[in-house]
Parts: structure tokens; C-alpha cells; sequence
């Protein structure tokens, strides 16, 4: 790219306005910031590890945008000159290397990034051992997603293995940022977009106000530091996470649908709401332009559900499978746009309410032989409950991330829903043929408390009187 290219402006996807517009009502949170490690087992050489990243870095546009202000609004560039920070750290003499260098990334990802100064983008390797390393990424998620981390980390260990083996490397893998750009144009002006936009506006007519499991109104701006969300992890059991796979297997419902339903029935369970509409994110990617290049493409859909007690499992999880294929036909057309077109947005009022995201890995990762595994640090804000499933598709156990924000929910009651969900969950697994009412949700100690000990109210009276009496007396 030459000297002069650098300074063409280019203006901002849909995807990416919506992210920046959030970002401008609360400019000191670090909320946007994405985060997540490789855990690398065997031995990595820093040296041309760091080639291997400077050279997808040079390939992924969007990895060196930064923001300008223009007369008509805030656009983007990409910088030619991009200085890529690749530090090394050692904390192999550390008590404990793991925790010392998670500590760090956790600090790293409360910092505030000045869109306009850039990088927005941010790496370091850390040796946690001879053979054992940690790579850690930040990015701002106005640059890429998710999935775009993952595509990025996949060709790093793509590149660097080639790197090591002494293979030329072929560059120009990704596609120009101006190519996605003009492609998110197209499909605004298509009709296509049009025929979107009129079936969330039907999905979406007379919907219900979002549920949420917390009593507490959330604060808008102000959430920043280590705790702009809380977070609790947990493993299912062999057997569970056997079950539903079996259960895929046999009704044809993926995971999604199953562990969606979960959610639908656990909300219905604890506030006996009908009609629900849970947030689902999607990669936001239709097209092979989109879906192997990193950038901001992610979405998060509305998905409504209706539901009653007398309801088997099995039916609710058919109804969200149905709902889910639908949706991703349309999964380009942004929530914020539904929002705008609802009126939700002059009152800053919620699409949806809970969001479960079920995040596949559906290939090994390594680098130069060396056995790899993703780790999630951050997926961006919370606004009330998520709860994500990281599903590696090698028969393993499933890994659930509970996420709130923290002005809605405190710690204790953060793992009372933990517990309650995977019991919940469990008991579907065990028996999808039941009827959500007949669920066991509560443990034996909180069924203790609220049929034995809540309702231990007799009173034993010495005077043998009517009721009538004690009332007239008591008056």
C-alpha cells in the first residue's frame, strides 16, 4: 500500500456504526474491548512467531484501522505504517506463571483505547513454561468479532507453521476492507434488505417488554474496570454432555436449539412469562467474502418464543430449532436497525432480554505441531444475562461461561442461577420427553426452605375461640 493510499477515508459498516455509537455514550468504558488467549503446548519461538503475527496483521486490514473525525461524521483508514507491539513475556519463574499472566490480560483489558491514536489491536506471548505458552489478544470490537479472532489466530498458526517448516508463505489471503465495505453498501440498497427488514418488523410486531431475573434497573454509562462484568464457568458433566449429543443425533435439533430452550424454560420457570424474546448472537456472515475475513460482522438476533408449563421439552426445543433456521436466512439485518424501527432507541429500551450464544471449534488448532486451545477472556458488554457454551466438537465436555452485568445482578445470586440452569439442564438432557413444569429446578435445600420453613406459620392459641372472636379481637 502506498503513502497515498493511507489517507483514502473510508466510512463505516453498519455493524460498526452501531458499535460506535454505543461507545460514544460511554467513551471511558472498556467494554468494547474483546479478549482472549491461546493456550500453546510445546515449545514457540518468539522471534518468528512475531514474524508469523506482523504478516497477518499486514494482511487483515481491518487489524490496522484507527478512526478520523470528517465534516460528515467519523470515518476510518487503514495505517500502512502500522507499528505492531509484540511483547515478550517470561513468567515462568513466577509461583504461579498461569495465574500471573491471566492477571495481566485481565488488567490489559480494562484499559481504555482512543479509537482515533489507535492500534486498536494489541498482542503479547507469554512463556509459561519450556514447552508451554500463552497468546494473548485484545481488540476493540469495532474492528472484528469473535470470529474474526478466530479466523486471524487460525492463519498466524497457518503462517507461523510454514515459517518454522521454511515454507514460503503465500500472502493476500484476506479480502480489502473496501470490498467488504462496498459489499455491506450493496446489500442495504438491495431488496433483499427490504424483505429482511419487513419480516423482523412481523416477528417483531407487539412485542414483549424484554424479561429480565434481576429487580434492579441497570446504570447506562460508568461501568468500568475489572468489573464491567461478572463472570462464572463451569464444565457439564460426561453424562450431559453425552446426553445432548445424543439428543441431536436422534431429533435432528442442534445444540443451540436444545441449550436455547434450556434458557427459554428456565426464564419461564422463575417469572411464568409466555412469550419471551432471548437474544441470539450470530456471526453475521453470509457469502464466502464475509465468512473468511476478519472484521465487525456479528449481529444478535431477536429470537421469540412462546411457551406454557404443559409444554414438553422436546416441542419447545422443535418451535426454537424452526425459529433459529428462519432467522439466520436474515441474520444481516442489524438489531440496531429492528431497534430504530421499533422506537426503541430514543428511550435506550432492550430488543431482547437474556442471550444464549453457543460458540463452535470445529477444527484442532497448532502451530508447528504444537497443540493449541482457545480461551475466552471477554465478548464484549453485557447487558443483563449471557450465557455462552463453548462447544470444541471432539466429544469433550461442554464449557459454560455465566455472564451479568454487574449493576443488575451481584456475585451470590449470579451463582444461584448458575446452579439452577445446570440443573435444569441436566434434568433435559436426562429426559427431553417432560413437561416443562414438571422440571426439578430447585435443590433440596431451597426446596426445604420454600415449602417447609416458609409456610411453618401455625400459631398455637391457649383459648378455645372462633375465628371470628380472635379477628373481633385483634380489631
Amino acid at each position: 500500500m502506498t503513502q497515498s493510499e493511507s489517507k483514502v477515508c473510508h466510512p463505516l459498516s453498519a455493524a460498526q456504526n452501531g458499535i460506535l455509537l454505543a461507545q460514544v455514550l460511554d467513551p471511558i468504558s472498556p467494554q468494547f474491548n474483546i479478549g482472549q488467549y491461546v493456550s500453546i503446548q510445546g515449545r514457540i519461538e518468539p522471534v518468528l512467531f512475531e514474524r508469523a503475527v506482523r504478516l497477518v496483521v499486514e494482511e487483515a486490514d481491518m487489524l490496522r484501522v484507527r478512526l478520523v473525525e470528517q465534516d460528515d461524521g467519523q470515518r476510518q483508514i487503514i495505517d500502512p505504517l502500522f507499528e505492531l507491539s509484540m511483547p515478550f513475556g517470561d513468567v515462568s519463574s513466577e509461583s504461579d506463571p498461569e495465574a500471573a499472566a491471566i492477571k495481566w490480560m485481565k488488567s490489559d483489558l480494562t484499559q481504555t483505547t482512543d479509537l482515533a491514536r489507535g492500534p486498536l489491536f494489541a498482542s503479547i506471548l507469554f512463556q509459561i513454561a519450556a514447552d508451554k505458552f500463552f497468546w494473548y489478544l485484545r481488540c476493540h470490537h469495532i474492528i472484528t468479532d469473535g470470529y474474526g479472532g478466530g479466523l486471524f489466530i487460525r492463519r498466524v498458526a497457518e503462517v507461523y507453521t510454514a515459517i518454522v517448516a521454511g515454507v514460503p508463505v503465500q500472502q493476500g489471503r484476506y479480502s480489502r476492507l473496501e470490498n467488504l465495505l462496498e459489499e455491506d453498501r450493496n446489500y442495504r440498497a438491495s431488496e433483499q434488505f427490504q424483505r429482511d427488514r419487513q419480516y423482523w418488523l412481523n416477528c417483531m410486531a407487539d412485542c414483549p417488554v424484554p424479561v429480565t431475573l434481576s429487580t434492579r434497573a441497570a446504570l447506562t454509562s460508568g461501568v468500568a474496570g475489572p468489573e464491567w462484568f461478572l463472570r462464572r464457568s463451569a464444565y457439564l458433566s460426561g453424562p450431559t454432555t453425552a446426553s445432548l449429543r445424543l439428543s441431536k443425533t436422534r431429533r435432528g435439533a442442534d445444540l443451540p436449539a436444545m441449550v436455547a430452550a434450556t434458557l427459554a424454560a428456565y426464564l419461564y420457570r422463575l417469572t411464568n412469562t409466555r412469550d419471551l424474546v432471548l437474544g441470539l448472537p450470530v456471526t453475521g456472515r453470509i457469502g464466502a467474502l464475509a465468512r473468511e475475513t476478519p472484521g465487525m460482522f456479528s449481529n444478535v438476533l431477536p429470537l421469540r418464543v412462546f411457551l406454557h408449563g404443559n409444554m414438553r421439552i422436546v416441542e419447545l426445543v422443535e418451535q426454537i430449532a424452526v425459529e433459529i433456521g428462519r432467522s439466520l436466512r436474515r441474520q444481516r439485518y442489524r438489531f440496531e436497525d429492528l431497534r430504530r424501527d421499533l422506537g426503541l432507541l430514543a428511550h435506550h429500551n432492550r430488543l431482547f432480554g437474556p442471550t444464549i450464544n453457543v460458540m463452535r471449534f470445529d477444527r484442532p488448532i497448532q502451530f508447528a505441531g504444537c497443540c493449541a486451545a482457545l480461551h475466552n477472556l471477554s465478548n464484549g458488554p453485557v447487558d443483563d444475562l449471557s450465557f455462552v457454551i463453548y462447544d470444541q466438537s471432539d466429544n469433550g465436555q461442554l464449557r459454560i461461561d455465566f455472564d451479568a452485568n454487574p449493576t443488575l445482578y451481584t456475585p451470590e445470586e449470579l451463582d444461584a442461577h448458575q446452579e439452577r440452569f445446570l440443573r435444569l439442564l441436566e434434568g433435559i438432557a436426562r429426559n427431553p420427553e417432560q413437561r416443562i413444569r414438571d422440571i426439578e429446578l430447585l435443590s433440596a435445600g431451597e426446596r426445604q426452605q420454600v415449602v417447609v420453613e416458609w409456610n411453618a406459620t401455625a400459631v398455637e392459641y391457649e383459648r378455645d375461640e372462633c375465628v371470628h372472636e380472635l379477628v373481633e379481637a385483634q380489631a
